[in-house]
């Protein structure tokens, strides 16, 4: 019953399955609908089929499930079951919100007093990206071992930062923020946080995304916590998203009841226990759909993730002014974005970029790369997405060595 009626359901917005050799159907083609789906604006459909299917499938009986041991750790729990030392503290923001913050605080060799590294993640993930994948492939993990003092920063709004000293998280006022206030508060709580525990005055920033777009705004506008930081990593940074391209990137642009559709979908199903990676009958055909956002790979540490006020975030983009998916961030009671002079940041920035990032494609970074004044490394590479800085499997390789260098060389 579960498979004919996913499969009229995938008739119903004409989507077909490829056949396995045994006969059974194993993967969702989406293809052929995009364009439809492009011209009807009706992409949302294409979740609620995906809703439909998880109901229909978790009827199966005896269905054979598979199961990540780490699907359902904290941050703090992944540290430890790879074998290394872990802290968990939690600041308050000047404005009252409270953010979580995992410590590595040296690697498996030893202890002592050690530079601390602070690492900010991208919208809609958490710190836990960080130790992901097995100890030698993580960027926390490699420089724990390097000799540094770890720290992943949790934004408000992330699984692990969704506390208010007096609001509700079911509140709409707690999800009254911004790309503003993160980079107004949050980083400025967690910098000073950082430098008077571990009693050093200057710190390593790494940001990834939305990470390395608070680092721009709040380093540019806020000179004394700018220099507290020795040297700024940004990773697949974002400056505007002109050029952000993607049918599934379009859904954070419709309307506030189209958005809640979305979160919906992702939080009723997507987070259930029992429902991540291999365990997920959806599993392959959410894959799909992540590759129209951002890339193929990995898209199991989405499947517990809940969303960082989309709403406020990404309808900034849509807000007055803004054209083709323009980002102009600003606070939801504000009819114009603040400007911010970027070109006065004058901590010094390594950044990394990839050929087939979606969301910060390589125009994007040449922008962006003319209004910094102290760019001390850039590298492009071609065939990364908008994930491989964090999840990918050459990353080590190909960047890691070089920011431990660059730490080294920059004491």
């Amino acid at each position: 019953m579960a498979a004919s009626g996913f499969g009229c359901a995938a008739k119903l917005l004409g989507l077909h399955s490829a056949p396995h050799a045994s006969g059974a159907p194993t993967a969702l083609l989406i293809q052929p609908l995009i364009p439809q789906v492009l011209q009807t604006g009706e992409m949302w459909l294409l979740l609620g089929a995906l809703c439909l299917a998880q109901g229909l499938e978790d009827a199966i009986p005896g269905a054979e499930m598979f199961h990540n041991p780490e699907s359902f750790m904290n941050i703090s729990q992944k540290i430890h079951f790879h074998g290394y030392p872990s802290e968990e503290y939690e600041v308050m923001t000047e404005d009252g919100y409270f953010l979580s913050l995992n410590r590595i605080p040296h690697g498996k060799g030893g202890v002592g007093p050690r530079t601390p590294v602070l690492i900010v993640h991208g919208f809609g993930l958490d710190g836990g990206d960080w130790v992901d994948n097995f100890p030698d492939n993580s960027l926390a993990f490699i420089l724990a071992d390097a000799g540094y003092d770890v720290w992943l920063g949790n934004n408000r709004g992330s699984s692990w930062s969704r506390r208010h000293r007096s609001l509700s998280v079911a509140s709409q006022q707690f999800w009254d923020f911004s790309f503003h206030e993160m980079a107004m508060y949050d980083l400025p709580a967690m910098v000073g946080f950082i430098l008077m525990e571990t009693q050093q005055e200057q710190l390593f920033y790494v940001g990834h995304a939305q990470g390395s777009s608070l680092g721009f705004i709040a380093f540019s506008s806020l000179p004394n916590l700018a220099n507290k930081i020795k040297l700024f990593f940004a990773l697949a940074p974002v400056h505007t998203f002109r050029h952000a391209r993607g049918p599934v990137l379009k859904l954070f642009f419709l309307p506030d009841w189209l958005l809640k559709v979305q979160e919906g979908f992702v939080g009723c199903y997507c987070r259930n226990p029992g429902t991540s990676d291999n365990s997920c009958p959806l599993h392959g055909h959410c894959a799909l759909l992540l590759h129209l956002w951002w890339a193929w790979e990995l898209l199991a540490s989405f499947l517990t993730f809940p969303r960082a006020a989309a709403e406020n975030i990404w309808n900034q983009g849509a807000g007055p002014g803004a054209e083709e998916g323009e980002a102009e961030f600003f606070p939801p009671s504000q009819l114009r974005p603040p400007f911010y002079q970027i070109e006065a940041m004058t901590v010094p920035v390594a950044m990394w970029s990839g050929g087939h990032d979606w969301v910060t494609p390589p125009v994007e970074t040449q922008v962006l790369l003319s209004h910094l004044s102290n760019v001390v490394h850039y590298e492009h590479f071609p065939d990364w997405n908008h994930f491989d800085h964090h999840w990918g499997m050459n990353a080590p390789q190909r960047m890691y060595r070089r920011m431990v260098a660059m730490m080294e060389e920059n004491p």
